[in-house]
């Protein structure tokens, strides 16, 4: 589910409030479902993914999630949704686009780009119109936090409630 030794993702009931219910993801220092914090003295970046394949005839497609980050930041620690090509694995995605637009396609090989801010307060959600090109074919959604050394404050971010819904 993650890669690193540092600050791995991990599945449990922390945060806990609506709408987080049941399991969630989030990272952890102590790779600990219990521990909703994460080690701010070395940097890393981690992720988990899933490849999806979308049927052929779906033309409206919509992702949608609850995140949260209330830790404080400044352009060092944050999270990415992306997708990729199911053959590019997950510990090599690449930056696509500059973060100031948050949600917005780009290149072909990572066609999502959706970045959260820790320091952002309240649950937030996510609704992300995917393009009907995805019909047909196999994908995989990523979602990555990076922390670095020199900003951010805990707890990291937390995702939950994951949906990939088309009404055909």
């Amino acid at each position: 589910m993650s890669s690193g030794a540092n600050n791995p993702w991990v599945i449990g009931t922390l945060p806990a409030g609506a709408p987080f219910a049941g399991n969630s993801a989030y990272p952890s220092q102590t790779n600990n479902p219990a521990d909703w914090t994460f080690n701010t003295a070395t940097p890393c970046v981690n992720y988990f993914c899933r490849d999806v394949t979308v049927p052929a005839g779906e033309v409206v497609i919509t992702l949608t999630f609850n995140w949260q980050g209330p830790g404080r930041t400044r352009d060092g620690t944050r999270s990415r949704c992306s997708l990729r090509q199911p053959r590019l694995t997950c510990g090599r995605q690449r930056v696509c686009g500059n973060g100031r637009n948050p949600c917005s396609y780009r290149h072909r090989r990572c066609n999502l780009f959706c970045e959260t801010t820790q320091g952002t307060v309240g649950v937030q959600t996510a609704t992300l119109s995917l393009p009907p090109s995805l019909a047909g074919t196999t994908f995989r959604l990523i979602f990555s936090w990076k922390s670095d050394t020199s900003f951010g404050t805990n707890p990291p971010v937390a995702v939950d409630n994951i949906g990939l819904l088309s009404p055909a």
